[in-house]
């Protein structure tokens, strides 16, 4: 075989350990990832219809905590991309946040008796920066292909949740 066939060859088989260490995930690699049908966006959508995931419910209403795991493991590459799984992890946190807060509050209502004003504060806060963090990163996540739903449907239910964290704080300093 001559040396130009022995080139090529070894040329050949350099850019194929090079695409497939890049699809693995060793490199950065050279040629978009959409071409193996890798994109990070595409892998998003799959684990969303596998937990039910999508315009009508933003959120998993089971196995939370793997989703979270789930989409916390993909390679962002983009900035859409990490504004999409910031939002959706962001969301969790949220879910977290308000039953957190409305365990405080469910006491002062079923009791009559004021909780500590540093305990609703400390779940009050928690609770508003997680929905504020969510609407920020909402105007970038809605912009991306196929997870639109994220932004004005979804800036629209944050919205209503920061109004009614606004009232809770307010019947609390009212009553107590």
């Amino acid at each position: 075989m001559g040396a130009l066939k022995k080139l090529l060859l070894v040329a050949i088989g350099i850019v194929l350990v090079y695409i497939a260490a890049g699809q693995f995930g060793f490199v950065k690699p050279i040629i978009s990832p959409v071409i193996f049908g890798q994109d990070t966006l595409g892998r998003l959508s799959e684990i969303d219809a596998q937990y039910d995931v999508g315009p009508e419910s933003p959120m998993p209403s089971k196995n939370i905590t793997e989703y979270e795991a789930r989409i916390n493991g993909l390679q962002l590459r983009t900035e859409e991309e990490k504004a999409v799984v910031q939002m959706k992890i962001e969301m969790i946190s949220l879910g977290d946040a308000l039953k957190g807060f409305s365990a405080e509050a469910r006491k002062m209502n079923e009791t009559g008796e004021c909780v500590p004003l540093s305990r609703f504060m400390v779940a009050y806060n928690n609770a508003k920066s997680h929905a504020e963090n969510a609407a920020a990163l909402g105007e970038k996540a809605g912009k991306a292909k196929g997870f639109e739903y994220l932004g004005q449907d979804e800036l629209a239910s944050i919205r209503l949740v920061l109004g009614s964290l606004e009232s809770a704080k307010e019947k609390y300093y009212t009553v107590c």
